[in-house]
């Protein structure tokens, strides 16, 4: 999951840029503060008339590393793993904001006879791996007493395990909305309990942002709060948006609305959670370098 912008042809000292682009890395709820702030046109009010904003869309994690470390890409929203991917391969990307956070789900085919986190053991669950919900599925095995060997990771990106979820051939699905809902709203499958994981959906700033563009910097930080406020404010509406934008049905985002807090913030106990999937990808070997997210939030210092 990622939102990205771009900043082309700006000069140092704060200049403004003569385009923003802004973007998806894939459909997800935990992105409505990005659809709302499209749709209302939040950034290109932030930025200013001097400054056009064009919308574009990554297919891979890779790419957006890719992209903060040659600078053409100013800021991001997307999970954790990608960022902390980055900032291990010695890209200084900054965390600014929290679009949201939200629980983190197993699913199970309707009539599975697992009925916990406790039952995990010798499953075959999809997963794509590396990222937060790969964490988490770690973690809630673990909470549960079940030795993560034992479970059968299988490593598959939503689509393909979506198929073989449906066709049988996955015990039980990690995912994120709205994968997780559009299942249950089609009554094929069921959530275990839900366990003590989150998935923590971030706004990042390339590196140098702040620097040579603090006003821009300034605004698109401001312009997620907007969006954010309107969620608080105008929850049918926000919830209408994104429908449309992620092109489910209404009640695919009303059941996973609940699921998400779209208030929270950069408080210590998500960056010590952000950390802990820092520390996951680092022993796992998604990672080289051990990440400090601490010395990653908020302007550079």
């Amino acid at each position: 999951m990622a939102l990205v912008l771009f900043v082309g042809g700006c000069g140092g000292g704060g200049g403004a840029p003569d385009t923003v682009r802004i973007g998806t890395f894939a459909s997800a709820v935990d992105y409505a503060p990005f659809y709302i702030a499209r749709k209302q046109r939040l950034f290109e009010s932030a930025v200013g008339a001097g400054t056009k904003v064009d919308y574009v869309e990554f297919d891979s994690a890779p790419a957006v590393t890719e992209a903060l470390a040659t600078n053409r890409v100013d800021m991001v929203f997307m999970a954790e793993p990608p960022a902390l991917i980055a900032a291990a391969a010695g890209v200084h990307c900054r965390i600014v904001a929290l679009g949201a956070s939200l629980v983190q789900d197993i699913l199970v085919p309707i009539d599975s006879k697992i009925a916990s986190a406790a039952d995990l053991g010798g499953a075959r669950v999809g997963v794509l791996a590396g990222t937060s919900s790969h964490y988490a599925l770690i973690k809630i095995a673990k909470d549960a007493g079940v030795d993560p060997k034992l479970i059968q990771v299988i490593d598959m990106a939503p689509p393909d395990a979506k198929a073989a979820f449906e066709s049988g051939h996955l015990d039980a699905w990690a995912v994120w909305p709205p994968f997780v809902q559009q299942q249950l709203v089609q009554k094929t499958a069921r959530l275990l309990p839900a366990g003590d994981a989150a998935i923590q959906s971030i706004a990042v700033a390339r590196p140098g942002l702040a620097e040579d563009a603090l006003a821009v910097y300034s605004a698109l930080v401001a312009a997620i709060g907007k969006a954010k406020e309107f969620i608080r404010a105008s929850p049918a509406e926000a919830k209408s948006i994104v429908a449309t934008e992620v092109r489910v049905d209404p009640e695919v985002v009303e059941l996973a609305w609940p699921r998400h807090d779209f208030t929270a913030t950069l408080t210590q106990e998500v960056i010590a959670d952000i950390q802990a999937k820092a520390d996951f990808l680092a022993d796992a070997g998604f990672i080289q370098q051990k990440v400090d997210v601490k010395d990653l939030v908020g302007p550079p210092r």
